[in-house]
């Protein structure tokens, strides 16, 4: 799987995952490049880049006009009784909101960061997009601990976004910086389309 962009390993206490520079498709569509010409296929790896970046044009499309009139916060899991893992603004969520014109309301260089639902819950992000996974590492992996959490939480279940059922789901590998965030990309245009939030 084509995974793009290097993440740093700061050395200090407790290491923080954070990326050197902000990721784009761009890394991927050069790896693409990379290695169709490893196996002298140029064209077929040209042939795979318009492709994704038709899908994404179409996505864009779905939902031009946003421009930061809604916010997202990307959840990717959360540890037992811990604050939950959300995005930072570099990595691969970080490009997918920016491509589709939305707010992310963490604004750090960490990839994944922890923070605290009372400090997300006064952002008040539009919507939340909770990741769905197969593995089962920590208490809140799958999506129905993720929902249980949310509809039942003190502090989260006053959240407009989740009063209103703007929780989206999205396939946590397109949240990696792969070729799979093309997947990501439609699949919150689609569903920010669908509740009526692009108008």
């Amino acid at each position: 799987m084509i995974y793009a962009g290097r993440t740093c390993l700061p050395y200090i206490r407790v290491p923080i995952m954070y990326r050197c520079q902000v990721f784009t498709m761009e890394l991927v569509y050069r790896e693409i490049r990379d290695l169709a010409a490893i196996y002298n296929i140029q064209d077929k790896g040209e042939e795979v880049i318009a492709d994704l970046e038709k899908r994404e044009e179409t996505a864009r499309a779905k939902v031009a006009g946003l421009d930061g009139k809604v916010s997202a916060v990307f959840w990717f899991s959360s540890a037992a009784q811990s604050d939950p893992y959300v995005a930072g603004k570099n990595g691969a969520p970080g490009y997918i909101m920016s491509a589709l014109g939305i707010k992310n309301v963490i604004e750090t260089d960490d990839e994944w960061p922890t923070v605290g639902w009372e400090t997300i819950a006064k952002k008040n992000p539009t919507v939340i997009v909770a990741g769905s996974m197969e593995r089962r590492r920590y208490p809140m992996d799958s999506l129905e601990s993720k929902m249980a959490f949310l509809e039942s939480d003190p502090v989260t279940r006053l959240m407009e976004s989740v009063e209103r059922g703007h929780v989206f789901s999205m396939d946590a590998q397109a949240m990696n910086p792969t070729i799979r965030t093309i997947e990501g990309i439609e699949t919150l245009a689609t569903a920010i389309e669908k509740a009526g939030l692009a108008k």
